[in-house]
């Protein structure tokens, strides 16, 4: 049993990614494979998000 599997799916653990500079670099490869029309997209789908977002009154404790 050299690499542990998550329970149910039987895929191997990829430790790199487990830490944020390996997350990061995964999260960064997986943009790089995406065509630059869906990069667009996705940047304006979290800009739209965030304008949402930003303009929710946060209720004062």
């Amino acid at each position: 049993m050299s690499e542990a599997t998550p329970a149910g799916d039987g895929q191997a653990v990829n430790w790199e990614l487990t830490s944020f500079a390996g997350a990061r670099r995964e999260q960064l490869r997986r943009w790089s494979r995406l065509p630059l029309r869906q990069v667009i997209l996705a940047l304006e789908e979290m800009e739209e998000l965030g304008k949402r977002l930003g303009s929710v009154p946060v209720p004062k404790v």
